[in-house]
């Protein structure tokens, strides 16, 4: 009997930049160019074109990330989940969580996001898609 190999595991580079376009209900994200300014009126419909937005791999370890995402107003972290093939892996936020596509250099994110503001109290919802390329 042949013994089994364990396929070895991608290390993603450590900085990728790109971009997020979203639609929602309501502002949804903190990363929300907007937030600031939208975040307790009145759930609506919203959307935003292309904000700039960086990904920093802070700690891998095997298929396990931690992460930390930024935009020009805020900082969050989160936790991911690579595929074992390395072609794929979720992330999850405090509010939010995002199926990333990995090919090559390049990868792209569809994210579903739901809040509940306290201030409101009305559910907000979303969803994007975020294109980000390592940097090298």
């Amino acid at each position: 009997m042949a013994a089994e190999t364990t396929p070895e595991v991608r290390i993603l580079p450590t900085l990728w930049t790109g971009v997020a376009t979203s639609t929602s209900w309501g502002v949804t994200s903190l990363h929300h160019p907007e937030y600031h300014l939208h975040a307790e009126l009145e759930p609506e419909w919203r959307n935003v074109v292309d904000f700039p937005l960086t990904m920093e791999v802070l700690r891998q370890s095997g298929r396990n990330l931690e992460l930390l995402f930024m935009t020009g107003n805020h900082e969050s972290r989160a936790v991911g989940t690579l595929l074992s093939d390395g072609t794929a892996m979720v992330v999850a936020d405090a509010t939010s969580s995002t199926r990333w596509e990995i090919k090559g250099d390049r990868m792209t994110g569809m994210r579903t996001v739901h809040d509940k503001p306290e201030a409101s109290g009305e559910m907000r919802f979303g969803s994007g898609v975020i294109e980000l390329q390592a940097s090298t």
